[in-house]
């Protein structure tokens, strides 16, 4: 399902220069983020549009799983055993929208970079 409430997205970077773009639900307005509602790893391929002053759009990638064979093919351990499982991507788009347009300039930016370092992979 959709989740809706404010809340806040932050890519991440991790040492192996993974890239994620992390969003969890405020419990209470203003409150902590409690609740994961999105985490996403960057790709190079991702891109961004900004949809007017308070709207920024990701165009992503995400992996699914598949039981017939359609994409590559990956390695996957499990507990010592290792089985191939068919993967192959999806096309998604996530819509932000942010209070002001300072922070619609923040989170664009903090995309761009997060992309960038993808590319240098």
């Amino acid at each position: 399902g959709e989740e809706e409430g404010a809340g806040t997205a932050t890519p991440t970077i991790h040492k192996k220069h993974t890239v994620r773009l992390v969003q969890r639900r405020e419990s209470t307005p203003g409150g902590q983020g409690t609740k994961l509602i999105l985490n996403l790893p960057l790709r190079s391929e991702c891109h961004l549009l900004r949809k007017g002053d308070k709207f920024v759009r990701l165009f992503a990638y995400e992996v699914v799983e598949n039981t017939e064979t359609k994409g590559g093919e990956v390695a996957v351990s499990e507990e010592g055993e290792t089985e191939k499982k068919a993967i192959s991507f999806q096309s998604v788009q996530y819509l932000f929208k942010v209070k002001t347009v300072v922070d619609g300039d923040s989170l664009q930016e903090a995309l761009k970079k997060g992309i960038a370092n993808c590319a240098k992979e």
